[in-house]
């Protein structure tokens, strides 16, 4: 029998993962099963173009937790790391790891604005046709 080196990290990121699914993150933030990568937590960062936002509210999180109650910390702490996870959505797709970036990133456009692979696609149309002026 082995043991998992890494138990620990993956039953916080389960936590998290719980919160936005199921926690906070669900009933502030999500219309019907709209999947994390077209809700505002990234899609914020989309239409600025940038990580930092959500970069800033992980840090936010972070720094408010400081003067919580443990319990409270914990919540805080996972909200931040679904922050950092926005954010790591958010960082150019050549900047990841080429394995990471043929697995993970999906064409879906007929079936939600914001996410495509079509080359002929660039940003601006996606924002466009997101905000209904496309």
């Amino acid at each position: 029998m082995s043991i998992d080196p890494y138990a620990e990290l993956r039953r916080v990121l389960d936590l998290a993962v719980a919160q936005a699914a199921e926690g906070k993150g669900k009933e502030r933030h999500v219309l019907g099963d709209e999947p994390f990568e077209l809700q505002p937590i990234v899609r914020i960062g989309k239409r600025q173009g940038s990580n930092h936002f959500a970069l800033g509210q992980a840090q936010k999180k972070a720094e408010e937790c400081l003067r919580l109650p443990p319990d409270r910390q914990r919540a805080e702490i996972l909200g931040a790391i679904n922050y950092l996870a926005a954010a790591y959505l958010l960082v150019s797709p050549s900047e990841e790891p080429a394995d990471v970036a043929a697995t993970q990133r999906r064409c879906t456009y007929a079936q939600g604005p914001l996410r495509c692979c079509r080359p002929e696609h660039s940003d601006a149309d996606h924002f466009m046709a997101w905000d209904g002026r496309r």
